[in-house]
Formats: structure tokens, C-alpha cells, sequence
């Protein structure tokens, strides 16, 4: 700030100017969020979008006004474009720790080994790749702007008592989104969805536990209310994404020694991840997972496993891919039959139509003075 408040003010408005700007420079129309991306959890397609409106349908403020913090504007726009921003933003935050102890970028940045994110999520059946790509840059340059807002007031940059060489090492975070990206895209290659167990649930069994008293008395009054209205809702896990070292470290083979799945038993919403073997395993053999579903034929195999950036050649593909070539190839079709002669049955609309069409012949033919039909013919014709 300056040394006066008009002064702190007057510096305020020229970076939220600067943010304005920076943000409209990558389609970011100033509203309360963004189209939705493709990535996340999953890679997905979707156009995603440069900004939202002036803010949402429930009259929440724009997402640029001066009155919301620069946390609740980076939040608010990873809920309306990519909730992965907000677990990427913490590792951003790691990763300028680590440089303010004196790593160095590449020893900082280590964990997240990749590409980008345009580049990690491939784009979807049909869709203009290079399109698609520049969609991913803007929504993460947006993200990454709102969140220099967050992280720069913090970095040793910002602080008169940090070393020169750890406030150049955290500007690297800041010169581009390149880092961020990075990332970014490492979730996206390596992130698991996990489920935790509600913290509603959690904060009720906390005040079962609470002894008798006027505290527990308190609390009830305020919890009792939510309890009756939620029901059994209140037990509703919540699911999300998580980065974990030792499950990223896992590589692909459609014959995997490991399964992520849980014992029987096991809880489903602890927050872990648990590696199991399915076949005994040698000390020092390689642990391996399978990102697809093995059940599935190679072509469609291989066809998924694309999406990580590689053609799948374990054991299983190169045997499935030699018994392939190997087989003779497929008989001719069958020459078609040749078409049956139709029949014509005229419908039996069309019949009555015949009938009464030569009894109107017949009635002009006596009214004509002609010989009057038989009688047989005058029964047929009922």
C-alpha cells in the first residue's frame, strides 16, 4: 500500500484495473464465472466459455466488483469453469514454499512432471483440436490470473525481510502460466476420485460426544433443527478428486498386479486410496494398474488408453495384436437372393371400392333401360 489510504486506494483500483484488463485479454467478460470446461476429473469435452454474466441467477455480486475478495473470485470461477483449479491452486502454493526454502524451480516443481494442460486433455471425437486447445489456455490463464491476485501479497517478492534469490525464484510462478499449467495437467493425467465421508454426519457424532451439559445443550439446539429437516440426507458422502503420490506413481498395464479397489469391508469414505495385489509379486517387480477396463477388446483399449498419450503394448496387446494378424480374413458376404416377384392383394378398402363402383355401373345401366342382372350376380354382389 502507500503511505496514506487515499494512496492504498488509489493503487487498489490501478491492479484491479490491471486484472480487468489481463482478464478481458483472454475472453474473460467480468461476470460470476465461465463457461464450462472439458477437463476436471475426466477428459471431457465441452467448449468451456470465456465469462459468465454480471453475476448469477441468485443475485450474487459480479464477480470482478471490488467488494469480493481475490479468494472468493478465484474460487467462484474454478466452481464455474473447473473445480481442479482449486486443488491445483494449493499445489501452486506448495510449490511457492518450497521455493521461498531456496529450491530451486525444477526441484519445486518435480512432482508435477508433464505437459500443459491444452496438452494433457485430448480433445473430443469431432471436435476442432486447435479450438479446443485455445478454449483449455484461456479458462487457465483466467484461473491463473485470479489466483496471482491470491498468492502474490504472500510470496517472498512481497516481503522486504525474504532474500533476493528466493523472491527471484517465486517470481517464476508469476512471469507466465506456464508452471501453473503444468500443474494442472498433472492432475488431469493423474488425479483418482475418492469419496469422503460427510462433514454434516461428522459434526453430529462430535456433538453426541460432547458430555451433558450446557455446551452440548447449545449445540443441540442448533443441530437438532438441521437434523429433522435433512433426514437421512445427512449421511450423503461427498466425492471429489485427489492427487496422491504413490497412486500417480502407478504406470498402465492391461494385466496389472494392483487394483485400486478397496477390501470388502474397508471404509469407502476415508479419504484414502488403497493399493492391493491381485497376484503375488517378486521384490523389486514394478506395480502395476490399469487405467481402462481390461474386459474390454484391444482395439477399444488402445482406442481409450489415447487419452493418456500412449498405444498400450504389454504383454496382453502384443499377444491379442499377433493372434489378430495372424487369423485368415473374413469370407466374402454372401451374394444377396434375388427379389421375390410381388404379389399384388388389393386391400380390402380397395376391393369395396371395386364393388361399389360396378353396382353404380349397374344401376346406370337399368336406369338406361339395359337387361337387369341375374340374380346370382345380384347375391354376389351383396
Amino acid at each position: 500500500g502507500g503511505d496514506s489510504t487515499a494512496g492504498g486506494e488509489a493503487e487498489q483500483r490501478r491492479d484491479q484495473g490491471q486484472l480487468e484488463s489481463a482478464l478481458a485479454s483472454v475472453g474473460f467478460s467480468g461476470g460470476g464465472g465461465g463457461g464450462s470446461s472439458g477437463g476436471g476429473s475426466s477428459t471431457g469435452g465441452g467448449d468451456g466459455g470465456g465469462g459468465g454474466g454480471d453475476g448469477d441467477e441468485d443475485g450474487e455480486t459480479p464477480l470482478l466488483d471490488e467488494a469480493v475478495s481475490p479468494l472468493e473470485r478465484f474460487q467462484r470461477h474454478a466452481r464455474a469453469t473447473n473445480p481442479i483449479f482449486l486443488l491445483a491452486a494449493k499445489s501452486a502454493a506448495a510449490v511457492l514454499r518450497r521455493l521461498a526454502a531456496g529450491d530451486s524451480p525444477d526441484a519445486a516443481m518435480a512432482p508435477y512432471p508433464g505437459l500443459a494442460w491444452e496438452d494433457a486433455v485430448p480433445p473430443p471425437p469431432g471436435a476442432d483440436a486447435a479450438a479446443f486447445r485455445e478454449t483449455l489456455r484461456k479458462l487457465l490463464t483466467q484461473s491463473w490470473l485470479l489466483l496471482c491476485a491470491v498468492l502474490a501479497p504472500h510470496t517472498p517478492a512481497a516481503s522486504s525481510s525474504s532474500s533476493s534469490a528466493a523472491a527471484a525464484a517465486s517470481s517464476c510462478m508469476f512471469a507466465s502460466a506456464a508452471l501453473y499449467s503444468r500443474i494442472v495437467g498433472s492432475f488431469e493425467r493423474r488425479n483418482c476420485s475418492l469419496a469422503v465421508a460427510s462433514p454434516v454426519e461428522e459434526y453430529f457424532l462430535a456433538v453426541d460426544a460432547m458430555p451433558d451439559g450446557e455446551a452440548r445443550a447449545a449445540a443441540e439446539a442448533v443441530t437438532r433443527p438441521l437434523l429433522e429437516s435433512l433426514g437421512s440426507r445427512y449421511r450423503t458422502h461427498c466425492e471429489g478428486v485427489g492427487l496422491y503420490t504413490g497412486q500417480a506413481l502407478l504406470n498402465h498395464s492391461c494385466e496389472p498386479n494392483v487394483t485400486l479397489l478397496k477390501p470388502a469391508g474397508a471404509d469407502e469414505h476415508d479419504n484414502r486410496v488403497v493399493a492391493s495385489l491381485t497376484v503375488d509379486a517378486a521384490a523389486g517387480e514394478e506395480l502395476l494398474n490399469s487405467y481402462v477396463d481390461v474386459s474390454l477388446p484391444l482395439a477399444k483399449r488402445r482406442a481409450e488408453l489415447r487419452d493418456y498419450g500412449f498405444e498400450c503394448r504389454c504383454a496382453k496387446c502384443e499377444r491379442e495384436a499377433a493372434a489378430d494378424s495372424s487369423r485368415p480374413p473374413p469370407l466374402p458376404a454372401s451374394p444377396a437372393a434375388p427379389p421375390q416377384p410381388q404379389v399384388h392383394r388389393p386391400s380390402l378398402a380397395a376391393a369395396a371400392g371395386g364393388v361399389a363402383s360396378l353396382a353404380q355401373a349397374q344401376a346406370q345401366q337399368l336406369s338406361a333401360g339395359g337387361a337387369a342382372p341375374e340374380q346370382r350376380s345380384r347375391r354376389r354382389l351383396k
